[in-house]
């Protein structure tokens, strides 16, 4: 009967374990919206095994390093991870329909940039606010109730 009991406890530990390791996307990405600055633009969003990719354009450098700052202060990514893998000043990528051929046009340039961040490694327990906060209720909702059925300590 013991026997019985304890490996029942390790498999709701185990359980435990992975809802507590659950990094939902809708949050992390309403949490890389939320970090942009005014003057950012993010052109796509990569996931990896172990890595998130960022990239599009910024005005200038300065927005560029502010927006690098804000993504290192979120509690939902690894901000040792956070990090400006490129920068260049380049031409913004603007289409141009239906104009004349002799027409000159000059584009404005900015900074082309690539962020790579990793989600942090924090179980989702610890998170529980930053994930209300970004609209995963679903997990918030699960690990609470694990939470008061006592099986994961807050």
């Amino acid at each position: 009967m013991n026997a019985k009991l304890e490996q029942n406890d390790q498999e709701i530990q185990s359980l435990v374990t992975v809802f507590n390791q659950i990094r939902p996307w809708s949050a992390i990405l309403k949490e890389i919206e939320a970090q942009v600055p005014l003057n950012v633009q993010v052109g796509s969003i990569v996931q990896t095994d172990s890595e998130v990719t960022i990239a599009g354009y910024a005005l200038n450098y300065d927005d560029l390093n502010d927006f690098l700052l804000t993504l290192q202060s979120s509690p939902l990514l690894d901000a040792e991870k956070t990090v400006i893998k490129t920068a260049s000043l380049q031409d913004f990528p603007i289409e141009t329909e239906n104009t004349p051929e002799n027409l000159e046009i000059e584009f404005p340039q900015g900074v082309k940039y690539t962020i790579t961040t990793a989600i942090s490694d924090r179980p989702s327990s610890e998170l529980l606010q930053d994930f209300a906060r970004s609209g995963a209720a679903g997990l918030v909702n699960r690990i609470r109730t694990l939470e008061n059925k006592g099986v994961l300590k807050p």
